[in-house]
Parts: structure tokens; C-alpha cells; sequence
């Protein structure tokens, strides 16, 4: 999974993890199937600053967390980097809240309790779309 950089050297990638749960984002950190560097957020209003200080190659959100909301987040996310790769992840897959994430602009939405080769997948199209690879 690693990425290349100028010169051929290898870039590990970085996983933003924004959810308020730490069983969440433990679980995350081992479902990714390659190595990886994560960046863990808990709050909502962290989300953006993490995302432009560490670039990651994709990013875990949590539709519901304290001090912001997923999808404002996934469109403030956009407005910074219109390439950005972000997986919306709940327990609350109701319709709307799947075609809210969709339309707002995140790659799929992930239902909670996560299923590991759908993170797997979504880890590789990150790859693959950032990359070209």
C-alpha cells in the first residue's frame, strides 16, 4: 500500500480516523490491511485542521460527532481538497443519512458494525485514486 514520492522513495500512507468512539477507531487501526500512519481525531471540530496537517490518503468519518456534523465536515473537507478520499461510517444507515453522505460529496458509507473487507476495499480505492496505482 505504500505510496511513492518524488525520488522513488516510499511514502507510508496516512489514515485519518475522525470518531468519538476509541473502540471505533481501535478497530479501524485493524481493519486497514496495510501499514499505515494513523491520525486519530475525537471531535468534530478537529477534523479539518487534521485533514490539511497530515494530508491523508483517506479519511474514516463518523457522521455523528460532538462539536460538528459528518456532512458539513465531508463538504468543508471538499472545499479544501476536492480530491479528498472520505468513507462516511454509522450505526445509522438509514436512507437518508446514506444518500446524504453520498451526495455530499463522500466516496460510500460504511454501516456500523464494520465489515473488514469493505474497509479493505475502500482503503484500496483510496490507494488507487490517489495514486493511480
Amino acid at each position: 500500500m505504500a505510496a511513492r514520492e518524488a525520488g522513488n522513495r516510499i511514502k507510508t500512507p496516512v489514515v485519518l480516523i475522525a470518531d468519538d468512539d476509541l473502540f471505533i477507531r481501535n478497530l479501524l487501526k485493524k481493519l486497514v490491511p496495510e501499514p499505515a500512519e494513523f491520525i486519530e481525531v475525537s471531535d468534530g471540530t478537529c477534523v479539518c485542521d487534521a485533514y490539511k496537517q497530515h494530508n491523508p490518503l483517506l479519511v474514516f468519518l463518523d457522521m455523528h460527532m460532538p462539536g460538528a456534523d459528518g456532512i458539513k465536515i465531508v463538504k468543508d473537507l471538499l472545499a479544501y481538497d476536492s480530491k479528498a478520499y472520505i468513507v462516511i461510517i454509522s450505526a445509522d444507515g438509514s436512507r437518508e443519512n446514506v444518500s446524504a453522505s453520498v451526495v455530499s460529496g463522500a466516496k460510500c458509507f460504511l454501516g456500523k458494525p464494520l465489515d473488514p473487507k469493505r474497509v479493505a476495499a475502500e482503503v484500496k480505492n483510496a490507494l488507487t485514486q490517489k495514486t493511480g496505482g
